[in-house]
Order: C-alpha cells, then structure tokens, then sequence
C-alpha cells in the first residue's frame, strides 16, 4: 500500500498592537553600512529591515577615557516573510542591492 506524501501547512500569527519584528529568534544579521540599515533573518522565516540613524563614514572611536555616546534609536523598518521554515543565515549581495537567505525549508532567496 503506497503512503500518502505528506502535506506541509504553515501559517503566520501576527501580534497585536505591533508594527513589527520577529516572532522568535533572530539567526542571522547583515549590515548595509552605506544606506545604515540592519537586516535580520530569523526562526520565523521573517526578514526584517531595521534603520539604524548611524552615519558609519563620521563615526569615529573616543579615547579609553572618553565616554561612549548615547547610542541612537533603531526603528523597524519593513519586513517580508520570505520563507517558511527558519533563516539559518543572510548575507549582502552585488554592492548591497540584493539581500540573500538560506533557510531549513531548503531554498535559498
């Protein structure tokens, strides 16, 4: 008797009250230092863009016995749910205009 192939159902809850993020852990993270955006890639299969309000061409290191300054307030920015299982890793791509992931549901975007 031949088995039935399995069916795979997934399905997104959003949380209430939230302009968004992640849902789980956060797996792996890339920095577009030109444009001062951080991405993440995470458990839930999310990829969030976050705008960082950091100038890194001007950003310069105080001394030992300097203070560090305040740091500033990331705001999210977009997110898109690009795959169905986890994000295992992300990387930027072609002079940072394309955003590459790889997940467990076995693709790479």
């Amino acid at each position: 008797m031949a088995r039935k192939a399995r069916q795979r159902i997934s399905y997104v809850l959003p949380l209430a009250n939230s302009s968004g993020g992640h849902r789980l852990g956060v797996n792996g993270l890339a920095v577009d230092t030109t444009n001062s955006l951080l991405y993440s890639g995470g458990r839930d299969g999310v990829l969030c863009a976050w705008d960082l309000h950091t100038d890194f061409n001007s950003t310069t290191l105080p001394d030992h016995d300097e203070k560090l300054p305040a740091p500033t307030a990331t705001t999210f920015r977009n997110q898109v749910q690009a795959h169905t299982h986890w994000i295992n890793d992300i990387a930027l791509a072609q002079s940072n205009e394309a955003l590459v992931s790889a997940s467990s549901d076995i693709t790479v975007k």
